[in-house]
């Protein structure tokens, strides 16, 4: 468990990966329109994973626990019901867990990996313990697509529901549907507060850098 007040060895370490992400990406790419802002901010970032953050969720133990974000409010014979609908597997470091502007395959539940986050090539977070992420484009409906990119930076365990089984998870566990419908919304807001920030010219640089993807709920 993280401990309550110092930054934890992995928050350093994100800080690190996010950095390393950042730099190959920049000597492999060529700047792209709209994208400005989030380069300006991306040493705040790492500067926030190093000094500022404080943990607020406890990382799962082992392949599926309860302490994970997604099913606080479950007892275990519920979480054990929940297990028949996921696919439990180990990423590799540089694997690709969805590309931008392409459909979701499912809900991807971290549970001890590390998957960075980049939207139009330039890393924003990374997604460690408790994260979750592709029920965006799935709670959208129809083709909608990734707004981001996820690619594993450190290997680990991940628990994929397939798309087809993403309602019928929702509809029988209301509670993870609870923490994902907050989820969504929050990286919603997020996102339409980064469209702004690429059409207007008021805000200031330092707003523009308070922008931070959501990871956890904080809850």
């Amino acid at each position: 468990m993280y401990a309550a007040d110092p930054v934890s060895v992995r928050q350093i370490r994100n800080a690190e990966l996010l950095v390393a992400s950042a730099n190959r990406q920049h000597r492999e790419r060529r700047p792209r329109k709209g994208s400005k802002h989030r380069e300006r901010s991306l040493k705040t970032i790492a500067v926030a994973l190093r000094q500022r953050l404080r943990p607020t969720h406890q990382p799962a133990i082992g392949p599926l626990s309860l302490t994970h974000e997604l099913f606080r409010g479950l007892d275990q014979s519920q979480l054990d019901s929940l297990a028949t609908y996921l696919d439990l597997r180990v990423c590799a470091t540089g694997e690709s867990l969805g590309r931008q502007n392409e459909p979701s395959t499912g809900l991807v539940i971290v549970l001890d990996a590390q998957i960075g986050v980049s939207i139009d090539s330039v890393p924003i977070a990374v997604l460690d313990d408790g994260s979750h992420f592709g029920s965006l484009p799935l709670l959208d409906g129809g083709e909608a697509l990734h707004r981001a990119s996820f690619d594993v930076l450190a290997p680990g365990r991940i628990a994929v529901v397939d798309k087809q089984d993403f309602r019928t998870v929702l509809d029988r566990f209301p509670t993870v549907a609870i923490w994902v419908y907050a989820m969504a919304r929050k990286r919603r807001d997020y996102l339409a507060q980064l469209a702004a920030c690429e059409t207007s010219q008021s805000l200031s640089e330092s707003t523009q850098a308070l922008l931070e993807y959501p990871v956890h709920l904080g809850v």
